[in-house]
């Protein structure tokens, strides 16, 4: 039997990414205040499931679906997740007031037509 043993080097001093520099006034824009998002249950296959709807910062008619993950304690962007990438969103409290804070990435889907009734 062969057996294969990989070493990896961590303690290197050099990144290959770039820094990025802590802003508070650069982070306030991945915060969303109500009303600019909805929280909802809704049966699905007999169970509850949480859904948050995040709506488009420029149409409100617009929204973007996440879905909670359980074992990460997120929620993550339907459409996002079917196309390979985790746009990400938890619950804040921010300045005395439930928020969501969005993750870094950026979507990647379109937003969908917010109809209250399809959810």
């Amino acid at each position: 039997m062969l057996t294969l043993i990989h070493t990896f080097e961590f303690n290197t001093d050099e990144h290959v990414c770039d820094p990025i520099d802590y802003l508070p006034e650069n982070q306030s824009s991945l915060i969303v205040k109500s009303p600019d998002f909805k929280f909802i249950k809704r049966e699905v296959h007999g169970k509850i499931k949480p859904l948050l709807i995040v709506f488009d910062a420029v149409n409100k008619d617009m929204c973007y679906k996440f879905g909670y993950d359980s074992y990460q304690r997120l929620f993550y962007c339907l459409k996002c997740k079917e196309l390979g990438r985790a746009v990400s969103a938890r619950f804040i409290q921010h300045n005395g007031e439930t928020s969501i804070v969005l993750g870094r990435l950026q979507h990647i889907c379109e937003p969908q037509k917010y109809i209250p009734e399809n959810l």
